[in-house]
């Protein structure tokens, strides 16, 4: 087993369990959703959250060429994948009482937090790509990134519901276009 393989596992099991827990999380809203105000930006976010972890592991398949790999570059690709969980888990109200839940004072409680760390990992996806994949730091992904590091420091910096539906359209078009970009090569 090469040392790439042996590390996407690590990096699926990890991926997996972040989905397995936005995937569970929902499903128990839905079994007690008469205690459940439901948001859309919750519910978008998380959503778009599944996509970046599916993206994430996806893209990861690139890295099968390098032909290094070091601690150091271990732990830095683990570290993105660790913040993308985290992420993903800040969405996520506890749901293991009877009060009622509402999602949108959730996500504007915690819609600050979500999107730092969206910045930590935009930013770490470019180091990781710099660092281990080689690639030269300008380059068309990195405008993507640069794009949605602004994207997410505004919607960190500015928790109104009209500017995050608009952050929203704008992060889909973002996604949508880095991975038509990423894989039409």
């Amino acid at each position: 087993m090469s040392r790439f393989e042996y590390l996407s596992v690590l990096v699926s099991i990890v991926i997996a369990l972040g989905i397995s827990e936005i995937a569970s999380f929902w499903g128990r809203l839905l079994r007690n959703r008469a205690h459940v105000r439901f948001y859309w930006l919750h519910a978008f976010w998380s959503v778009f959250t599944i996509l970046l972890m599916i993206q994430f592991w996806w893209g990861f398949w690139e890295f099968r060429v390098v032909q290094s790999w070091s601690f150091p570059k271990l732990l830095a690709v683990i570290a993105e994948v660790l913040v993308l969980v985290l992420a993903g888990i800040i969405l996520l109200p506890n749901t293991d009482s009877n009060e009622r839940i509402d999602l949108r004072a959730h996500y504007f409680d915690h819609c600050r937090v979500y999107f730092f760390f969206g910045a930590i990992l935009i930013a770490q996806l470019a180091l990781v790509d710099l660092l281990v994949g080689e690639q030269p730091f300008f380059h068309a992904e990195n405008a993507f990134r640069l794009s949605g590091l602004l994207v997410a420091g505004l919607a960190a910096a500015y928790p109104r519901e009209r500017l995050h539906a608009a952050i929203a359209i704008v992060g889909s078009v973002l996604l949508l276009g880095f991975v038509v970009f990423r894989f039409s090569r």
